[in-house]
């Protein structure tokens, strides 16, 4: 809670008890319909606290259990952006007891809206505020715990400026609770605000209140922020109209409102707002995560709703109308078919039959619409800004598949390490996986905040992982320990990579700054390598070389020499970027499916080619940087780096999310949105064929 907060006839209309339990009572913070917020002095440990009492008149069964699950909910969110519960009781002042909890106080916070507008945030300043609100909602969701109220009376911002959630008293676990469906309602109430609820909450279902529906909160929050205006407005009308507008109609696109909010990031947010709850981000941490991407200029992972999609909303919205412009189509058709045949029988009288003796006919073919190499036929199109198109080759059979589960959390990153263990990222936490016994090693490390990205060490069992909380953790995978911690307080992470012996860390800032990090602390520097904001980082086999990736730049840095040895020309949308074996070679994939390859001792660009005939969705190099896997929507395909060739692999079930190669293993895996991490065989080459070098001019 805070001072703002307090409701200005709070002190009239309530009698300030002097003491409640171990806590002095000094003044009125605000005042609900069932609860009271006091400002109080606890005596054991002295500091001030937040003291939240139900009014005496309000404890029905209802309420009370109401007001007990929120004690219960809070108590089991640790984390820095969500005011933490210290203790709960009862209290009797006479006319009967009411419990009351006890919860961090902030002081002088301001609502989020109060403090992005007295503050004058720019649009990229107030990103990185919403990224640590999606943090504290994703370990509410990880908990299995939906808010339901995300409202910026609700999102307070402390004197450090950062975000503090209060207000779990609508929140409820996403547990199958029996009684969790009558609390939907109460004496006919909805329960949360009308102006940030999801389409599905406002239909009184229990069942239907998931993570999306918090996800839609946060779609309006973010477009309150960055437009000053809520997605509708329902000023005047009645609850029945504000219900069906929410249920229906669209919001105005908020590039119409603020031109600064468009492209990638309209995207981001018109995902949020979606109809359909399968068609948002399916917990904050997802949309965090690519409202990070946003910010390091990284593909997001959200792609505008396609025309078919926007068709089929339409024709749900006009089915009485559309139900009668069919049926008079139909009437038109059966009219204008029966004087056809009319007039048709008629001729057909007047004129003698020919006779044919024979028919030639042809036979036809079916066409697979799952074959794997049905976009080929488009890559000429493609080819047309990126260049030759790839020869199209035999796909191979994937093995036997195996099915991890990762609680229902989208996979945010996959590597493979010590065999035949797997790495997995889901929501904020990392697991690892033994995929051949299909059994997790029992160590999930909770980052508690949206990870922005994972570099692996397979031959040192560690791995790095940056998050936004401006720090890098350094994890060893055999024991799940926390190695080392690297703090940041520069800007924010763009890029990360990880030596193969896991001694030295290189990350990328948006100060266009690289920073390197040595395990003895006897290489640590900083590098300003002219090459704009740099988004792919990786060193080569001896430690020796660190290799980087921009929009406009890919070079080679010698850490032994201190300089640049290589400076050419990059690719657009950088996804990653690796060191060729023992060779003299890097390689650069872009996000548009355009790949680079350099000889960085000869200085020169050898290869510029397509990898597929559309924007990539997941790319990964095996730990030696022989090998390259990617998908673009259900397609994917494996590359061998040395020998130039690839293996096209059967559509998948998902569009995966992540992707990870593991050469000796060989063994592929691919995460997805609902949490599936699917591992299989590393196809052999069948029928494979030399993709082509283009003119390195090109």
């Amino acid at each position: 809670m805070h001072d703002d907060q307090v409701d200005q006839r709070a002190p009239d209309a309530v009698n300030i008890p002097r003491e409640i339990g171990d806590y002095q009572i000094l003044r009125v913070l605000g005042v609900g319909g069932m609860s009271i917020v006091y400002a109080a002095l606890q005596k054991q440990p002295r500091r001030m606290v937040a003291l939240k009492v139900m009014k005496q008149g309000t404890t029905t069964k209802v309420s009370l259990r109401r007001f007990r699950r929120e004690i219960e909910i809070l108590g089991r969110l640790h984390h820095p952006y969500i005011a933490q519960v210290f203790n709960a009781g009862m209290h009797d002042d006479g006319s009967g007891g009411v419990p009351y909890f006890v919860m961090e106080y902030v002081p002088g916070a301001k609502t989020v809206l109060e403090h992005v507008a007295s503050s004058s945030l720019s649009v990229r300043d107030t990103l990185k505020l919403f990224v640590k609100i999606c943090a504290a909602v994703e370990h509410g969701h990880h908990n299995k715990v939906v808010h339901r109220d995300l409202k910026p009376g609700n999102i307070l911002i402390d004197r450090t400026r950062d975000p503090k959630i209060i207000d779990f008293g609508v929140a409820r676990a996403t547990e199958v609770d029996p009684a969790a469906a009558t609390m939907q309602t109460e004496a006919g109430r909805l329960v949360g605000t009308v102006q940030y609820m999801a389409p599905e909450q406002v239909d009184a279902d229990a069942r239907d209140i998931k993570p999306s529906c918090d996800v839609y909160a946060l779609g309006v929050l973010l477009y309150k922020l960055l437009t000053t205006r809520y997605p509708h407005s329902f000023e005047g009308l009645p609850i029945y109209e504000a219900v069906r507008i929410i249920r229906m109609e669209d919001p105005p696109k908020p590039s119409t409102i603020n031109p600064e909010v468009r492209g990638d990031l309209e995207t981001i947010l018109m995902r949020c707002l979606e109809k359909e709850p399968a068609r948002r981000y399916q917990s904050a941490g997802q949309l965090g995560r690519d409202v990070l991407r946003y910010l390091g200029k990284i593909p997001i992972k959200a792609r505008p709703a396609g025309f078919v999609y926007r068709i089929g909303l339409f024709m749900r919205r006009r089915k009485k109308t559309l139900a009668l412009a069919a049926a008079m189509c139909i009437l038109i058709v059966l009219v204008a078919g029966v004087t056809t045949a009319i007039v048709l029988s008629w001729q057909d009288s007047k004129n003698q039959p020919e006779d044919l003796s024979s028919t030639d006919t042809e036979p036809v073919v079916p066409i697979n619409e799952n074959d794997p190499i049905e976009d080929d036929a488009n890559r000429d199109e493609a080819s047309e800004t990126t260049g030759q198109p790839m020869t199209t080759v035999a796909s191979t059979s994937f093995g036997p598949m195996i099915e991890l589960q990762n609680q229902d959390q989208p996979i945010g990153a996959l590597a493979f390490m010590s065999s035949p263990a797997l790495l997995s990222l889901a929501g904020d936490h990392l697991s690892s996986w033994n995929y051949q016994n299909q059994t997790s090693t029992g160590w999930p490390i909770n980052i508690a905040a949206p990870v922005l990205m994972v570099a692996s060490a397979p031959e040192a069992q560690r791995v790095a992982v940056a998050s936004g909380h401006q720090k890098i953790l350094i994890i060893d995978t055999e024991t799940g320990e926390v190695d080392s911690t690297i703090r940041n307080n520069n800007g924010q992470i763009q890029g990360l990579g990880i030596s193969r012996d896991g001694r030295l860390v290189a990350y990328s800032l948006d100060n266009l700054t690289i920073r390197i990090w040595s395990k003895d602390h006897r290489h640590d520097r900083t590098l300003r390598p002219n090459s704009g904001d740099v988004f792919a980082l990786c060193f080569d086999a001896s430690n020796k070389l660190l290799g980087g990736l921009s929009n406009s730049r890919a070079f080679v840095y010698s850490l032994a020499d201190e300089k640049v040895v290589m400076n050419l020309p990059g690719v657009r949308e950088p996804y990653a970027i690796t060191f060729v074996g023992e060779r003299s070679l890097l390689v650069g994939v872009g996000g548009q499916g355009v790949f680079k390859m350099w000889d960085y001792q000869e200085g020169e660009q050898i290869d510029n080619l397509d990898l597929m005939s559309s924007k990539l969705d997941a790319v990964a190099f095996n730990a030696s940087g022989t090998s390259l896997i990617c998908a673009a929507g259900k397609r994917a395909a494996v590359w061998s780096l040395p020998d130039r060739q690839r293996s096209k692999l059967p559509l998948l079930p998902e569009t995966p999310s992540v992707v990870a190669i593991d050469e000796k293993t060989r063994a592929l895996a691919f995460g997805l949105a609902n949490g599936q991490i699917l591992v299989q065989p590393w196809p052999q080459n069948q029928g494979n064929e030399n993709f082509p070098t283009r003119d390195p001019d090109r």
